[in-house]
């Protein structure tokens, strides 16, 4: 296996590139994430397809009492899960008919901590690029309406194992995409 990093700073902004192959996958494997003073954060605001609300956990928050950065993922997934079903898609029903939705690529940016007991909304968009659907996705913290995490995470669909496009999640997204 082989791994490569690339780590660089400037005017106190962060960028971490990790990449790992798999030996069982045909292709590798790329996140990418930013951290920035809060000074310098810029939001532009967006229209939602969905909305959801949550709450920290305590389990969820390192030593420093804030949430481990691994956790907005698993908030993140759960948003688009959320929203399939809202929109009568079973990933599940999806994933027995040989069809899934799998993530390419993640493009990550934290912004402002969340703590235990927080309670946050978690919203998503939708767009879609050749056979790529790109959820654009934004943690708000619900006690100040502060931007806590943004992410760009890119889907694309294997059928039957291999990389094609699925008329399901076509289907399914027409109304939402351009």
């Amino acid at each position: 296996m082989s791994e490569k990093r690339k780590e660089k700073s400037e005017k106190n902004d962060f960028t971490l590139t990790f990449s790992r192959f798999s030996p069982f996958r045909s292709s590798t494997l790329h996140l990418f994430a930013t951290f920035a003073p809060e000074s310098s954060y810029e939001y532009r605001p967006m229209e939602y397809l969905f909305e959801t609300e949550m709450e920290v956990r305590d389990y969820e928050c390192d030593i420093e009492g804030i949430v481990n950065n691994a956790n907005y993922l698993h908030y993140a997934e759960h948003t688009r899960h959320l929203f399939l079903r809202s929109i009568g898609v079973s990933f599940a029903e999806l994933h027995r008919q040989g069809v899934d939705a799998v993530v390419a690529r993640m493009a990550l940016e934290y912004k402002a901590p969340l703590r235990c007991d927080d309670h946050f909304r978690s919203c998503l968009t939708l767009e879609k690029k050749g056979i790529r659907y790109i959820f654009h996705q934004d943690i708000f913290r619900s006690s100040d309406g502060a931007l806590c995490w943004h992410g760009d995470i890119t889907l694309v669909c294997l059928v039957d194992g291999k990389l094609a496009t699925s008329s399901p999640y076509d289907e399914a997204f027409a109304r939402f995409v351009k």
